[in-house]
């Protein structure tokens, strides 16, 4: 194994034990499936998103306590979002299913 490479399999392994890693796919087709989920992940809540690996940074900066210090800010401001106002109104309006339309505001 070459300098380097443990570190990245240990990540790897934490990454699957962890369930971050839903798939693992053969060439054939990757490229159209990264861009399919590109797609999906552009159309989704942005906002939200990027939340989330704010949340995640700082967890890796600093562990759990400092996830757990932005977790109020960070999330709080959502709530201020067309995005997130919009998914809930499309909750209550169609129920769990639907998917809301995101515009990243």
């Amino acid at each position: 194994m070459r300098k380097g490479e443990a570190a990245h399999f240990d990540r790897i392994r934490a990454d699957f034990i962890w369930g971050v890693v839903g798939n693992v796919r053969d060439d054939e087709g990757f490229d159209a499936r990264a861009r399919s989920l590109a797609a999906r992940l552009a159309a989704g809540p942005t906002l939200a998103h990027a939340a989330t690996k704010r949340i995640v940074r700082a967890f890796e900066e600093g562990g759990i306590r400092a996830a757990d210090e932005v977790v109020p800010e960070v999330s709080g401001a959502l709530f201020a979002t067309e995005d997130l106002q919009g998914a809930v109104h499309s909750f209550l309006e169609h129920g769990a299913g639907h998917t809301p339309v995101y515009r990243g505001r």
